[in-house]
């Protein structure tokens, strides 16, 4: 709320909600988040870590299940978008004004292909793909390789020290002052999370650099870099998504890759992403391993004249929804109109990033304007390579 822009402020009041199984909604209960067991340095066994994290996900699956049968039965989103238009008719809207971010979107779009007749306006910023399954879900892991891309490009210079560091730390880990141990694994970890946050690359680049000032520096310039790395909230462990992500994913989508299959996805996203595809790709592909509950199956049949007034936004290099998500969103909803942000945001308007993305979206939220085309809104990230007009 508070960064939406002021127009939209203005103009309506926010109703939001916490899904079932979330939040303050029923949550979970006793449910265990899995964890990657990695050898610091050295090969890796690849196969066995995939093994060791299907068992360990289709236990704490099932044992999650088993604990909350009752909320589990209802956290698909098929399930969400009764109790939001539940939530419109409590409200007294005749009809729904939605602003739906991530998986917010597939929300948003379940809706309208189930209750058009009550749509007035939905935006829809990062959007999911409309026609995804479990196994094409697994490779929005590429997404934070994606816009880590466009990270290096604003910052060249932490291209080559990045390769230098994780080259380095494959036969070597660092102690560092804050008591954690600086791995290959928790040091791309920390790029994996500020893959999406442009506000932040300039920390990010100064980290790379004194990471790599520390490993092959000397003197005084080693002492200033260890003391900027112990400050840095390396994570201790590598964990995984919430048993909520798993469920509700694993209710909306039936497919279901065999071992085989996910073995073979994982090690083709981790080699198509090499700075975060081995945690976000065993992730994903993994995590409907001891999933027993029905399923309830988001829509993917649009038919052959639907059309709806859509918005869609868009991020070129977004790092956790691809921009052909985005398209094929486009693509389902002929009617609609794409406003494409350049850069790795994922979910850009009330971002407090562009005022071209938030126009076009206020325009359209508050007096149902929609772009005559689709149009393109600048980057507003800097870096070391901005140069003044």
């Amino acid at each position: 709320w508070q960064l939406l822009p002021a127009a939209s402020k203005a103009r309506f009041d926010l109703v939001t909600w916490d899904p079932r199984g979330m939040g303050q909604t029923s949550p979970l209960v006793g449910c265990e988040t899995v964890t990657l067991d990695l050898p610091d340095t050295g090969p890796v066994d690849w196969g066995s870590v995939y093994a060791t994290n299907r068992a360990d996900r289709a236990a704490k699956n099932a044992a999650c299940i088993a604990k909350n049968a009752a909320t589990v039965a209802h956290m698909g989103t098929m399930s969400v978008i009764r109790d939001l238009d539940t939530l419109r008719a409590a409200v007294g809207d005749t009809k729904i004004t939605y602003w739906g971010m991530s998986y917010g979107t597939r929300i948003g779009y379940a809706y309208a292909l189930t209750f058009p007749d009550r749509i007035r306006a939905i935006v829809l910023d990062g959007s999911v793909d409309p026609n995804s399954s479990v196994s094409d879900l697994a490779w929005s892991a590429t997404a934070r390789d994606t816009a880590l891309g466009f990270f290096f490009e604003l910052y060249p210079a932490a291209a080559k020290q990045y390769r230098e560091v994780r080259a380095a730390l494959d036969g070597r880990t660092l102690a560092l002052t804050s008591g954690t141990t600086l791995t290959r694994w928790n040091f791309d970890a920390l790029l994996d999370s500020v893959a999406g946050g442009e506000a932040g690359y300039g920390d990010l680049a100064r980290v790379i650099a004194a990471a790599d000032t520390a490993l092959f520096g000397s003197g005084a310039a080693v002492d200033a870099a260890m003391a900027l790395l112990g400050k840095v909230p390396f994570v201790k462990e590598i964990r995984l998504s919430g048993p909520d992500f798993s469920l509700v994913n694993c209710i909306d989508y039936p497919d279901r890759p065999t071992p085989g299959q996910q073995d073979a996805t994982s090690t083709a996203i981790r080699q198509q992403a090499p700075i975060a595809g081995w945690q976000q790709g065993v992730n994903i592909v993994s995590m409907c391993s001891g999933f027993t509950g029905a399923v309830d199956p988001v829509p993917t049949d649009f038919g052959s004249d639907w059309s709806a007034p859509l918005l869609l936004i868009g991020t070129t290099r977004d790092a956790a929804t691809p921009y052909r998500w985005t398209a094929n969103m486009a693509t389902a909803f002929r009617a609609s109109r794409v406003v494409t942000y350049v850069g790795a945001k994922h979910v850009v308007y009330g971002a407090g990033l562009s005022k071209c993305v938030n126009d076009y979206g206020s325009a359209y939220l508050i007096g149902l304007k929609l772009p005559a085309h689709d149009v393109a809104c600048p980057t507003a990230a800097k870096g070391a390579t901005t140069r003044p007009k």
